[in-house]
């Protein structure tokens, strides 16, 4: 069954993750990223994240870079910001908690990493919080 998802007015189908979509992923998460790299590989991530949400290795192998992304406070402010990433982030904590510790480790460690700025913790709604 093919799967579709929008992201800044272009619409994709997809089928199943290849191998080549969680190499890049986790090599965008493996090395040092740019500033001036930074939204064409975040965005690339982004797209792979919302158009495979009940792949656990998309969703892990996404979660893991962005975790490692987000080390850097103002490459956290700027996902979280400018592209919600924690939403997605925590979509995929609600698709495996119950499936998968490795999963929600790394996705709490991305919401850890994303929330050491005061700009982007504000952009965490209370409820997103409490009740996910």
């Amino acid at each position: 069954m093919m799967q579709g998802f929008s992201l800044f007015s272009r619409t994709f189908l997809i089928q199943k993750p290849s191998k080549r979509c969680i190499n890049f992923i986790k090599n965008v998460g493996r090395t040092p990223i740019s500033k001036k790299n930074l939204d064409k590989n975040v965005v690339q991530v982004i797209k792979y994240m919302r158009a495979f949400p009940t792949y656990l290795s998309v969703q892990r192998a996404c979660c893991h870079t962005i975790s490692n992304i987000c080390m850097d406070v103002e490459c956290a402010k700027r996902l979280v910001i400018d592209y919600s990433i924690h939403v997605d982030v925590m979509n995929a904590i609600k698709q495996f908690y119950d499936k998968d510790w490795k999963l929600c480790w790394l996705a709490c460690s991305a919401i850890w990493n994303m929330t050491r700025s005061n700009e982007a913790r504000c952009e965490f709604p209370y409820p997103l919080l409490i009740y996910s």
